[in-house]
């Protein structure tokens, strides 16, 4: 991945480059000036970025490089934000992709992620679009397995805890086949 110099109105543009230092392709939702990490996947042609939205939150990108370009994989994303609305009514439910997480793991193929959910602690209120509610009826962190391809989250693989900073991976099967980290 190659950066090439300040685009107006946002950061520098991220792009790929080949062997030779041609460009391929460009990534613009990294190309925000905020910091991301990457990380190859074992699926040829596939990284996982952990990419620093604001607010001391982070949010889990997988793209796959085509032949015509790069390609975002973010249904898994969205499933886990769709899971959150679902067991916590307080969060807003038509507000765009506010979901944010942290980067577990890849499995050993590269065809399942293991994240935890996080997202503004301020979610679950008014301000943004949800319902204000008292503390201990805000919404949790949950640990999951979401299928990369589908976004589909793996039956069984949901786990809730109310401290992102201590939590345990699970010793169940499910767990077992996912890297720690993921690079």
């Amino acid at each position: 991945m190659g950066n090439e110099g300040p685009d107006e109105g946002s950061g520098a543009p991220v792009t790929l480059q080949r062997g030779d230092g041609t460009h391929f392709a460009s990534i613009p939702q990294l190309s925000d000036s905020m910091p991301f990490e990457a990380y190859w996947s074992p699926r040829p042609n596939w990284f996982l970025v952990s990419h620093h939205v604001g607010s001391f939150m982070d949010r889990p990108e997988i793209y796959e490089i085509t032949k015509h370009g790069v390609v975002s994989h973010d249904e898994f994303r969205r499933q886990g934000l769709r899971l959150a609305q679902r067991r916590f009514p307080c969060l807003p439910q038509n507000h765009g992709d506010w979901a944010s997480g942290v980067t577990i793991g890849l499995s050993k193929d590269g065809r399942r992620l293991a994240w935890v959910f996080v997202t503004r602690t301020d979610m679950c209120s008014e301000d943004w679009g949800g319902k204000t509610v008292p503390f201990k009826d805000n919404w949790k962190n949950f640990l999951m397995i979401s299928d990369v391809d589908s976004g589909k989250i793996v039956p069984g693989s949901v786990h809730y805890f109310e401290d992102p900073d201590h939590f345990k991976i699970p010793g169940d099967a499910l767990y077992n086949d996912i890297r720690y980290p993921p690079h």
